[in-house]
């Protein structure tokens, strides 16, 4: 019996964590849209029930609290971001936020794209996923997942709505799990949803003087 109590222990939160969610009461679905976060607390993203909050940040004259881990400045260098604050916590402790809804059904083409910092020696792992609001048909998918020390710096993810297949209302969830000591602040910024970015790199002009 007490095996069988363990098993149920374990295998509980990632069951808990795979049931499609609410109904959404509205659903973005005018794009290009983002969530840089530089609202603060106005900005439309809500806690998870039984996960830690993730912090907003920078709250500290190093971007966040703890030395060696987190970044110094958002994306945008002037801009806020949020992050798992991992001093006081345990390790592997789940922190978790929800995104407000959105609806791409009429917008074929459509893309994902957020920043994410993963810097210090006891990184955790970062996991995201796409709920779908129906609650009878509605699927839950983890598209992304990454563990570990990653450096310090921000980088890029970015996926094809069409190809993961979402349909009708959903939201984006994501989840960081604490390492072994407080080395492993994560972040997260600048969620967008739209058509795909043209990156550019370097200088197009050919009459200017860094022309590459």
């Amino acid at each position: 019996m007490k095996k069988l109590q363990l098993l149920l222990l374990v295998l509980l939160p990632t069951f808990l964590l795979a049931q499609p969610g609410p109904p959404c009461p509205t659903a973005i679905d005018s794009f290009p849209t983002e969530i840089n976060f530089d609202a603060g607390l106005s900005t439309p993203i809500t806690p998870v029930p039984g996960a830690v909050f993730w912090n907003y940040g920078p709250n500290h004259p190093n971007g966040t609290p703890s030395f060696q881990t987190g970044p110094s400045a958002g994306v945008s260098k002037t801009g806020s971001f949020v992050f798992t604050e991992a001093s006081g916590q345990s390790p592997n402790t789940w922190y978790a936020f929800q995104t407000e809804c959105f609806n791409v059904d009429n917008n074929p083409g459509m893309e994902l794209s957020f920043f994410y910092h993963m810097y210090g020696s006891a990184m955790g792992s970062l996991e995201v996923f796409i709920i779908e609001a129906d609650t009878l048909t509605g699927d839950t998918t983890e598209f992304f997942t990454l563990s570990g020390d990653q450096g310090n710096l921000w980088q890029y993810a970015v996926f094809d709505l069409d190809s993961i297949g979402v349909s009708g209302d959903f939201y984006l969830q994501f989840h960081g799990y604490r390492g072994p000591n407080y080395q492993s602040d994560m972040s997260i910024d600048n969620v967008r949803i739209g058509p795909p970015l043209v990156m550019t790199y370097g200088c197009t002009d050919t009459l200017a003087l860094n022309y590459d």
